[in-house]
């Protein structure tokens, strides 16, 4: 076996692996996540939990973007030079102290303005008490960045489980113990400040470096503020709908938390579509950057054609599962009450979607170097999609919302597709979309043939998850065969999971 051939089989093993790993993480992630947000509106209010999920929209603004950019950055720049690993997270480190303490404070004082544009007071305390969130979340984002540019996707996901662990008892042990918002959002912050202390321990430090090389901090800061900028976009979008649906759903401040509760549940659900490709985004941003970095054309293109199809593929299942199912769905994992988001779920399923896939296009381009892009796809799409909620909320409600956010996230895909084609002549092939949509459709007629209630062997909640149960494997065999007989599927797609099964 040439060198050539043991590096590619490494490199292999490696995404394998780091796949497997981040996709536990992410997968924790979701449980535990979903544990937090079906728990909290069996502790508080539909109103108060409105509350919680616009602070937390708002929060996860400032947070995702300042956690996310200075990840990739940290990332970045760790995987063009392992060597250096250790000086970029010094350096990090301090950079990001003050940009964080800074933002955080601006955060903190802007409480009672935005409390006064969703004309709701009682939004001041939780709104500043989530401001201790974006500090210490953006310091733990540095050792989790500086895992995934060194490819140490083990200890990068044994990271974000305890974070998840974390985060999940402190949220639902504050909120039963003050049986208010305050006390859940206080639990966040809380789980982070443990998470930063523990970060040090689990990351460790890195062997064989240059203890007195010069790192750029300009160069750093430069690709991080463009990288800010299009992650700022990207979490706008998908926090504008809820955003907006406080603003213009109602002029009484109690209907607008009930609907924006009501929103926050079925996205929620929603979300699981684009969560389950996080990892995947995880493992490509490092591999790409340094083929990237070192002008790895071939390879480049080879990552984007197998990255675009698997997460198409994936998306398309979840998607089309939560489309099909919705009402079901919202009953099994809430209640009665919050089954008035059907509609708007079975629209929205497809909006994260193409939101997912937007997410992978732009980490594509951002990790080859060129983070101003994703900023103008970033653009692009904020524009369209503020503009059709604004037009369409105020008639159509939480369904307009939906169908804006669909609209829009669709606008962002095509855009991202048309750079990514010309830059690098690889995306999205015409086959695997046709075949990926003839499979979706399949799967969701079956379902709309199939009756609701198939047996009646348990009573109530049970009987539904049963039955929805039996409905998911029925579309999943559907979907499976669908994809083997328009050839999508074939032997190479099943030797590979047999090799991730033995890796």
């Amino acid at each position: 076996m040439s060198t050539t051939n043991q590096e590619k089989e490494s490199l292999v093993k490696t995404v394998t692996q780091g796949t497997i790993y981040i996709t536990a993480a992410k997968l924790y992630f979701i449980v535990s996540s979903y544990a937090i947000y079906f728990v909290l509106p069996r502790l508080i209010s539909s109103d108060l939990f409105g509350i919680y999920g616009f602070v937390i929209s708002i929060v996860s603004i400032v947070n995702v973007v300042l956690v996310t950019g200075t990840q990739q950055t940290v990332s970045k720049f760790v995987s063009e030079d392992y060597r250096k690993a250790n000086i970029i997270k010094s350096k990090a480190l301090k950079i990001q102290a003050v940009i964080a303490s800074t933002i955080t404070l601006i955060y903190f004082l802007s409480a009672p303005l935005i409390a006064k544009i969703f004309n709701d007071p009682l939004l001041i305390r939780p709104l500043q008490i989530s401001a201790l969130i974006p500090m210490f979340y953006s310091l733990y984002a540095i050792y989790v960045g500086y895992l995934n540019g060194q490819r140490k996707f083990l200890r990068q996901s044994i990271l974000d489980i305890a974070y998840s662990t974390l985060k999940a008892v402190a949220i639902i042990a504050l909120a039963l113990a003050t049986n208010s918002v305050n006390g859940a959002i206080f639990g966040f912050a809380i789980a982070v400040i443990i998470a930063l202390m523990l970060a040090p321990f689990v990351s460790g430090k890195s062997v064989n470096q240059e203890e007195n090389s010069n790192f750029s901090a300009t160069t750093f800061l430069r690709f991080q503020s463009e990288l800010l900028g299009a992650i700022l976009l990207s979490n706008l979008l998908q926090r504008a709908d809820l955003i907006l649906i406080k603003k213009y759903i109602s002029a009484d401040s109690i209907t607008a938390n009930k609907m924006a509760g009501y929103y926050t549940a079925l996205m929620t659900i929603a979300g699981v579509t684009y969560q389950a490709i996080v990892s995947v985004a995880f493992v490509i941003f490092p591999i790409i950057s340094k083929a990237s970095f070192e002008e790895q054309k071939d390879e480049v293109k080879n990552y984007i054609r197998q990255t675009t199809k698997y997460t198409l593929m994936l998306m398309a299942l979840s998607a089309t599962i939560f489309s099909s199912n919705a009402r079901v769905v919202l009953e099994v994992l809430y209640n009665k009450e919050y089954a008035i988001g059907a509609t708007s779920l079975t629209i929205a399923a497809y909006g994260l979607m193409f939101f997912g896939l937007i997410y992978i296009l732009t980490t594509i381009i951002s990790s080859s170097g060129k983070p101003r892009v994703s900023l103008i796809v970033g653009i692009i799409t904020l524009t369209v999609s503020v503009s059709l909620n604004i037009l369409l909320i105020p008639e159509y409600e939480i369904i307009g919302a939906a169908l804006a956010t669909t609209i829009a996230m669709f606008v962002g895909v095509i855009t991202a597709t048309i750079y990514i084609h010309s830059t690098f002549k690889a995306c999205f092939s015409l086959k695997s979309v046709t075949s990926t949509f003839i499979a979706a459709i399949s799967m969701y007629l079956v379902n709309s043939f199939l009756p609701d209630t198939l047996f009646s062997l348990f009573n109530g909640k049970m009987n539904l998850i049963f039955n929805l149960t039996i409905h998911i494997a029925v579309q999943t065999s559907v979907y499976l065969m669908a994809l083997i007989m328009t050839r999508e599927l074939t032997s190479n797609e099943f030797n590979l999971i047999r090799k991730t099964i033995k890796v």
